[in-house]
């Protein structure tokens, strides 16, 4: 791992990343580098990786047994060219850095495989207002199909406020929604919306 100053440099390489012997893993090569600069309270990373495929991890042919007593997803998966297979790649780039007493942080990867690929992108800022402690993060992630000029779309936006109640205990509250467009579901003609919400005691010894 070479530095240079504020910036360290990462390279890597698995000759067998499946952990399963080098004639039965999915992926034989995987190689990957990086780098991380650090200069005035900002934190900016950025990293490539690339593996091979073999047998086990190649895209399967479409079979009729796809069509039978499949779920929706697993039909438009087969027609539109939706698994992960193959030889991939994956970008990725992120920075965190603070403002005064709010932290932020930002990231972007990009997967891009023989079918389907997937970019997510995700921001989020974290701070202390009187005695509460919050953080908001929000996440777009697209899976691009292969075939059809189509896509699903999921957005995730939740927020977390904890704050001390005294002798190692504290009090934690989340709450997110996440909107999910998917061609699976009514062509792709609209949007599933989901709510989380969770209210814990975090107990220490």
């Amino acid at each position: 791992i070479p530095s240079m100053g504020d910036l360290d440099l990462y390279i890597g390489y698995a000759p067998n990343s499946g952990n399963a012997g080098l004639d039965t893993a999915a992926y034989e090569n995987t190689f990957s580098i990086g780098a991380a600069f650090d200069v005035s309270g900002v934190t900016i990373g950025a990293g490539y990786e690339a593996a091979s495929a073999e047998t086990a991890g190649a895209c399967a042919a479409v079979a009729t047994a796809d069509f039978v007593a499949g779920t929706a997803q697993g039909i438009i998966d087969t027609i539109f060219g939706g698994d992960y297979c193959g030889d991939q790649t994956l970008m990725y780039a992120g920075a965190a850095m603070s403002a005064g007493d709010i932290g932020i942080n930002v990231s972007y990867s990009l997967l891009d495989t023989d079918e389907a690929d997937k970019t997510v992108i995700n921001i989020g800022a974290s701070t202390t207002v009187s005695d509460y402690d919050v953080t908001m993060d929000y996440r777009s992630t697209v899976k691009e199909y292969e075939f059809g000029s189509v896509e699903d779309e999921q957005d995730v936006i939740a927020v977390t406020i904890t704050t001390a109640l005294g002798d190692g205990v504290d009090l934690k509250g989340s709450f997110s929604t996440s909107e999910v467009d998917a061609i699976s579901e009514a062509a792709g003609a609209g949007t599933t919306d989901f709510y989380f919400a969770e209210a814990s005691l975090i107990v220490g010894f």
